[in-house]
């Protein structure tokens, strides 16, 4: 299928090449006197000025997209050269031709009629250009993902910067702290880090695992060594007030009997006997695959993001992004990239990870719930 998905790309940027190339006219084989020569249309001018302007910006985004299908790292790059080889030669036509008819104002009002025209046919083609290539380059980053997530990567997905580790948890421990056994909170990734160190675990990851409150208790439930330590928080949030954790449903990270799940909080097993670890947090990411009704693609909402998802096969994915994205980004990584069917919010803009393995090294933080990855 990707062979074929490329090819038929490969072919269509080869079609534009054959076939796109509309001589025109010019406008100079006009008598010199000709009215249409010296009056050409204001309106007409315009709309071609607008036309080159919108090519100009579709070429933009395909040179943008090639950009990230060069970062990644594909076994077999014949292919994509050949693709942004092509594409290459035609982008500089076009940006040579957008600058030539915007230098040339005097045009005929006929002659610009056929220039956009001409203009209005290759963003077309452009633009079919762009979806085919946006599908190819997303289907290589979430190949790209997955093959760097063993168990953990530093990767881009549709522009941005995340960091990531996919547990077995048949094969390592994940485990909710929020005190010690003196009763003392870590707070901070590395006091909990010096803590595991000392009892000699081999620490894969540490980040906040959830909302607090000022004291740096757990905002909603939380159950550590089987024990609850806070209630679920079924409330539906201060009235007219859209805060992470209310932007309903919300949801809890937890490990029972059965293995870790996420689910919204509505779906949270009346009867915890068996439950080890659980966290309560919100917005729900995910939910059944589909993402949270309330987010919106493109919001200006932007922070750093953290949170956590289940694979279809019961992994446990931790990912927390390196530079601000919004909530509709975020949660289609889980659900496209990871691929988590349920995955949930943990926090934002303070959130921090420890992950040696992709040389994100954060040791800081005023947390309440934290989560470490430890090997067995």
């Amino acid at each position: 299928m990707e062979h074929v998905m490329k090819t038929y790309l490969l072919a269509l940027m080869m079609m534009v090449t054959g076939g796109c190339n509309v001589i025109v006219t010019d406008y100079t084989s006009r008598p010199a006197g000709s009215v249409e020569h010296i009056f050409p249309d204001r309106q007409t001018a315009s709309a071609l000025k607008a036309g080159t302007n919108a090519l100009q910006n579709e070429v933009d985004a395909v040179d943008a997209l090639a950009a990230e299908w060069l970062e990644l790292d594909l076994k077999d790059r014949t292919e994509r050269e050949a693709v942004l080889d092509a594409w290459n030669r035609r982008a500089a036509t076009y940006r040579a031709m957008g600058r030539s008819y915007e230098e040339d104002a005097n045009a005929s009002d006929s002659l610009q009629q056929r220039r956009l025209a001409q203009i209005d046919s290759i963003t077309g083609v452009v633009t079919g250009i762009h979806g085919q290539l946006l599908e190819t380059v997303r289907r290589d980053e979430v190949r790209d993902i997955e093959a760097k997530l063993t168990p953990s990567a530093s990767f881009r997905f549709q522009g941005a910067p995340y960091s990531a580790i996919k547990v077995d948890p048949k094969a390592l421990h994940i485990q909710l702290h929020w005190k010690n056994a003196d009763g003392e909170k870590y707070t901070s990734i590395q006091n909990l880090k010096e803590a595991l160190d000392k009892s000699g675990g081999d620490v894969l990851m540490i980040t906040n695992a959830g909302m607090y409150n000022p004291d740096n208790s757990p905002q909603g439930l939380f159950i550590e060594g089987g024990k609850q330590l806070v209630p679920l928080d079924t409330a539906q949030g201060p009235s007219g007030q859209m805060l992470n954790f209310y932007l309903m449903p919300n949801g809890v990270f937890y490990i029972g009997s059965e293995g870790p799940k996420v689910v919204t909080t509505e779906h949270f097993p009346a009867d915890t006997k068996g439950i080890q670890f659980a966290t309560q947090s919100g917005p729900m990411l995910v939910i059944d695959g589909n993402l949270h009704p309330k987010f919106t693609k493109g919001s200006p909402n932007t922070n750093i993001r953290s949170g956590v998802g289940i694979t279809a096969d019961g992994e446990v994915v931790f990912a927390i992004s390196d530079k601000p994205v919004n909530f509709h980004d975020f949660a289609t990584l889980f659900r496209d990239a990871l691929p988590c069917p349920n995955a949930l919010y943990l926090d934002g803009a303070i959130s921090k990870m420890y992950l040696p393995s992709s040389k994100r090294m954060d040791l800081g933080g005023d947390f309440g719930p934290i989560v470490s990855v430890t090997a067995k």
